[in-house]
């Protein structure tokens, strides 16, 4: 299983949350983004979950209600929004083409052998374009953090999918 895969299966994100993934006047560099992933590997190992598109506001009130290592880290809520969404952006933008693409293809090839009536094989058809959209804007976003988040991508897999076997 490809490495956004994890990441992205939870995708559509809410309309407009793609706009969140680029956060205008404000620097994201690779300090900031292994303090974002040294505060996700704790809460992780403590909640039991992976990271994916979208959960920000999920981990930022998870350590709000514990320990609060956000916060201790010098993280507003709006902050930490930023800085999350440019991880995961980061994440996408930095997952090799041919994997990105191969994330698609397989649901679609597993869909196109199913059983299922054309009629709702064309409904999942539509549906699905729509993710595939909001991943590639994600990826498009995250560019701009794919530098920064580069050196954490082996510590970021394994808050994806776990560690390596």
């Amino acid at each position: 299983m490809g490495l956004s895969r994890m990441i992205l299966k939870r995708l559509p994100l809410p309309f407009g949350l793609v706009a969140a993934f680029v956060s205008p006047g404000v620097a994201f560099d690779t300090r900031e983004a292994e303090t974002v992933v040294v505060i996700l590997e704790e809460l992780a190992l403590e909640r039991g979950q992976a990271i994916h598109a979208g959960a920000a506001a999920e981990w930022y009130a998870y350590d709000a209600e514990g320990t609060g290592l956000i916060a201790a880290a010098g993280f507003t809520e709006a902050r930490w929004t930023s800085a999350y969404h440019a991880v995961v952006a980061g994440l996408v933008a930095a997952t090799p083409q041919a994997e990105f693409d191969a994330m698609f293809a397989e649901p679609l090839a597993r869909l196109a052998a199913s059983s299922l009536a054309e009629e709702q094989k064309s409904a999942i058809r539509v549906k699905y374009a729509a993710q595939v959209v909001e991943a590639r804007s994600i990826r498009a976003a995250g560019a701009a953090h794919a530098a920064a988040v580069a050196p954490l991508l082996t510590r970021l897999q394994a808050l994806t999918y776990g560690p390596a076997d």
